[in-house]
């Protein structure tokens, strides 16, 4: 242990004040969630050793996120790792499942230094040393080489770093471990909300939204949840909340999952909501003759669906082509291409056409929101080539 002090303190010293400065962000609230499970506050400073505080770290061995969780142990413990998220990587859900972790290791081995070896190289590993050995402590264990070279070095570690942070200032670091910058806030949102759509709206760089969302695996929140606990940088909460409408799914151009039944096929699938097989297949990144699983989940734009849910309501038909197509039998119309500056309210003064009667005409509601490149049926004129 002596000797990783006067590592972390001379010759790495620039790595470890670097994850300190990480480490601002959540110690508090991971302490929290390791005393109210009743460990020692301490033991966060696991995630110094393990990961230096980066929720994208990646072992070797795969392991991920601050708390270095492999895929079995992860799932063992309640993170998901899905094609939407990897919780392995969330700050707080992974320092809880590793809460859970230690505290089932410290209750097989009824001693901190043995649990906190068997976390960095699995129960079994440590079981079976005590078995050959016949000893019964993990510094006996460490002086007669019975466990793996990493594990030797991680309990010392974990104890130098826990020494140095209880007197900082001791060593010369500022650090105030009761000190807590929070990078962002939670708010809840609607499944499949893009990350892209917000970040212009909400004025975020989707660089940002990414850092603090390391946990997903797309740009968009998970499909396959009602809604969804996003962070966003801290004072962005309210804005965000409002563009989210409030967990309003219907209100976002987001995306929506279809879980496949019996007798589903992309086609019948496509058909239901007004979109084609192959739009279809490249949003859920498979080939349009490739066979679907029951229970399979699909994701479909929340934008197309809407309208194609209002389509079977009304008992039109699903695509808006074909809405247009029959809007043209009943009015001289043209079309116009919408342009990034553009807003609804904008083409309707330029047409001198009521706003009321172009969302109608073209089946928006009042929530959805214009993206560039769609073609709208403006009622009442001629063709318009968008010059």
């Amino acid at each position: 242990m002596n000797a990783w002090v006067e590592r972390y303190t001379g010759k790495q010293r620039r790595s470890f004040e670097a994850t300190l400065e990480r480490a601002r962000h959540y110690v508090v609230p991971m302490q929290r969630i390791f005393v109210e499970k009743g460990l020692p506050g301490d033991l966060v400073f696991l995630a110094l050793v393990e990961s230096g505080f980066s929720p994208t770290a990646r072992s070797p061995a795969n392991a991920v996120g601050m708390h270095q969780f492999i895929a079995a142990t992860g799932k063992r413990f309640g993170l998901e790792h899905t094609r939407w998220v990897d919780e392995r990587r969330h700050p707080l859900k992974s320092a809880r499942a590793a809460a859970e972790y230690l505290s089932f290791l410290y209750d097989m081995f009824n001693s901190w230094p043995l649990a906190l070896a068997a976390y960095n190289c699995g129960e079994n590993a440590v079981q079976d040393a005590i078995k050959r050995s016949g000893l019964k402590t993990y510094w006996e264990l460490i002086e007669k080489g019975y466990l793996p070279k990493e594990t030797r070095q991680f309990v010392p570690k974990i104890l130098a770093a826990v020494r140095i942070l209880r007197r900082p200032d001791r060593y010369g670091l500022d650090y105030d471990r009761g000190q807590w910058n929070p990078l962002c806030e939670t708010v809840s949102v609607p499944s499949g909300l893009s990350l892209a759509w917000l970040s212009k709206r909400a004025g975020i760089p989707l660089a940002v939204l990414k850092k603090c969302n390391p946990e997903l695996c797309t740009v968009k929140t998970p499909a396959d949840q009602s809604q969804y606990g996003l962070c966003v940088p801290t004072g962005k909460g309210e804005i965000v909340a409002a563009l989210a409408g409030s967990g309003d799914t219907s209100k976002k151009p987001a995306m929506m999952a279809h879980k496949v039944n019996p007798g589903d096929t992309l086609y019948a699938i496509a058909k239901r909501y007004g979109i084609s097989v192959a739009a279809l297949a490249a949003e859920n990144r498979m080939k349009p003759s490739q066979p679907l699983k029951i229970g399979q989940l699909l994701t479909v734009t929340a934008r197309t669906a809407i309208m194609a849910k209002k389509d079977r309501q009304n008992g039109t038909s699903s695509t808006r082509n074909e809405i247009s197509a029959h809007s043209a039998r009943v009015c001289r119309s043209g079309f116009y291409q919408v342009r990034p500056s553009d807003s609804l309210w904008t083409i309707a003064q330029r047409f001198g056409v009521p706003l009321e009667q172009l969302r109608s005409h073209n089946g928006i509601s009042r929530a959805e929101t214009l993206r560039s490149g769609d073609s709208l049926r403006i009622c009442g004129i001629t063709a318009y080539s968008g010059s």
